[in-house]
């Protein structure tokens, strides 16, 4: 058996530029597996993670042929299932997809031997389980892994059904494929004999029942995306969209919400690879608040790169994710809402989709705007706020300049003219932010004694207003700035800046006396809660994060896991005035 391009043989003079994998018979019952490259093969721990992913243990490794003309057998033994013709196909698939890095090589591989599966079936499966433990699956991927491999039949059951459902090629009698597909899945699920079995396969029925449209099936695809009404899912948030766009790739991962049809919101860049889903709906929530007096309500869209942080890579990142998100959302053609060809469609005319500008996404405007034109899609340049053609969000400090409307008021019912006086301010964001940088320059009367981001902790027990308002304006303009980048030189006595992974930050006696805290030095974390409940005049967020809760609110339920060590209840609060410029920065509560 033999997969892979070309057709030469080891007996052959020539032998393809391309890998191939070819299984034979050997002395008893033991399969063996014959490797051929035309020049250097990859790292021998790469074949062999592979292989064990794929469920297959290697007993003997020998090679023949020179370094251009090599020639690997492996033997092995599969650990898990029988070594039939077509699963050898299908591993053989599915090895030459992993090594050249077109599959993610993780435990549901091993799916392609235990249940059947050709490995693009797996990342289907991969998907599914992705996004359902972003939805609230509490499951690790261990254990995910374990069921499914303990129900093949299932499994098979389910990509039949979803193949039954959205497979443009299958029109005839669908009805009656999907009813059969869907009866069988539902005969399945009763082998779940545990509680997290029942989550898990049910949660998978649930996915592909609750799967509007996809592009699953458009050839040349970049990423997965799936239009999900997640008030059909077996498993809730606190929160549930109106509508929501998950998009699956082994280079990018994120969703879109949206309150209801005619929807408004940005879509940022997220570090957040494990609950991104909770970040992007405490922000839709926060966003329908914001758009009560423009449009019905809110949207909000959050994408991770999960292969760096380089800005290429985010910007590659983003622009598969924008073309995912455009690959199932309607068009309009001379007044005619037209759905995308290479989709089975289960909900109704849906063509509204922007996206603005939001955190690390401030200067792809353009670029998304040139994803739309070039697709026809009906928006044009007004598919994404800002850029060269529009509004500039971060350079009109839109959102900045509103807070700061409510904080000088506050201000002044305490007696500070926020224009002539100096106060003092603890802060949560850093100069490279749109809210929080366009926020510290609103006026040059500001005491920054504090603040933090996901990087660093910068303290100032007693800063010139003027010299660090000049600062904080060049820090502002500097193409993504932090706090390391700030002049030493110019920070008081006692102060300086911080990675949020030290070990400790030493506290001088002019920070101690600032904050108000005794110990010499504090853990990171600690020293962000003495940040947050530092007697100031004001605490402004503009930042990303929940970072106070309802003193009787336990951590969990504020569904902000990565601020969890950082957060503090109300009753440690000392500031005279909050100013929330982020999203969510305090609980409702």
């Amino acid at each position: 058996m033999h997969r892979g391009a070309g057709t030469g043989t080891l007996d052959e003079q020539r032998i393809d530029a391309v890998p191939r994998l070819e299984f034979e018979r050997i002395a008893g019952e033991l399969p063996s597996a014959r490797l051929v490259w035309h020049g250097a093969p990859p790292p021998l721990t790469t074949l062999i993670e592979v292989f064990s992913a794929l469920g297959l243990q290697v007993i003997t490794h020998e090679v023949s042929g020179d370094e251009l003309r090599a020639v690997h057998r492996f033997t092995f033994r599969p650990t898990a299932f029988l070594l039939h013709e077509r699963t050898a196909e299908l591993i053989a698939d599915a090895f030459l997809a992993a090594v050249d890095t077109a599959v993610e090589v993780d435990g549901l591989i091993g799916l392609v031997g235990t249940a059947g599966l050709a490995w693009q079936d797996v990342v289907l499966v991969r998907a599914a389980c992705r996004y359902l433990r972003q939805v609230g699956l509490r499951l690790s991927e261990v254990t995910v892994t374990e069921i499914l491999s303990a129900h093949a039949e299932f499994v098979r059951a389910f990509v039949e059904l979803f193949h039954a459902r959205f497979d443009p090629a299958r029109t005839a009698g669908r009805a009656g494929s999907v009813a059969a597909a869907d009866a069988a899945v539902q005969r399945r699920l009763e082998a779940a004999a545990t509680l997290p079995e029942d989550q898990l396969l049910r949660g998978l029925y649930t996915f592909c029942t609750a799967v509007l449209r996809t592009n699953w099936y458009l050839q040349g695809r970049a990423v997965a995306a799936f239009k999900v009404d997640p008030a059909r899912l077996s498993i809730s948030a606190p929160v549930t969209p109106y509508r929501e766009i998950f998009v699956h790739a082994a280079d990018v991962e994120g969703s879109h919400v949206r309150g209801g049809a005619i929807a408004r919101g940005g879509l940022r860049w997220s570090e957040r690879g494990d609950d991104f889903r909770t970040e992007v709906l405490g922000l839709m929530k926060t966003q329908t608040v914001k758009n009560a007096v423009i449009v019905p309500t809110g949207a909000k869209g959050v994408f991770v790169a999960r292969r760096g942080s380089d800005p290429a890579t985010v910007e590659s990142a983003y622009s598969a994710f924008i073309g995912g998100l455009l690959d199932v959302t309607d068009n309009i053609v001379d007044g005619v809402t037209i759905p995308p060809a290479h989709c089975v469609v289960y909900d109704d005319h849906d063509p509204y989709l922007v996206v603005a500008a939001d955190k690390g996404t401030a200067r792809f405007s353009d670029l998304a705007n040139g994803i739309a034109v070039s697709r026809g899609f009906w928006l044009g340049d007004a598919f994404a706020s800002g850029g060269s053609r529009g509004y500039d969000h971060k350079a009109l400090g839109i959102t900045a300049r509103g807070v700061w409307c409510s904080i000088r008021q506050h201000l002044a019912e305490l007696g500070i003219d926020a224009d002539a006086q100096p106060f003092t301010v603890a802060g949560i964001g850093d100069m490279s932010g749109d809210v929080f940088g366009n926020g510290m320059l609103e006026t040059d009367r500001i005491l920054l004694v504090a603040a933090f981001d996901h990087r660093h902790i910068f303290l100032d027990p007693d800063p010139d207003p003027l010299l660090s308002h000049g600062e904080r304006r060049r820090l502002a303009g500097l193409e993504r700035s932090s706090w390391a980048d700030y002049d030493r030189a110019l920070i008081s006595e006692g102060g300086g800046v911080w990675p949020r992974t030290a070990k400790t930050i030493p506290l001088s006696p002019e920070v101690r006396d600032r904050l108000g805290v005794t110990a010499t030095e504090l853990p990171a974390p600690e020293a962000i809660r003495a940040i947050l409940s530092a007697e100031v005049d004001l605490l402004f967020n503009g930042g990303i994060g929940t970072y106070v809760r309802g003193s009787d609110e336990p951590d969990t339920a504020v569904a902000d896991p990565a601020n969890d060590e950082v957060r503090i209840p109300a009753a440690r609060l000392r500031c005279r005035v909050v100013g929330e410029g982020g999203n969510l920065g305090l609980t409702q509560r």
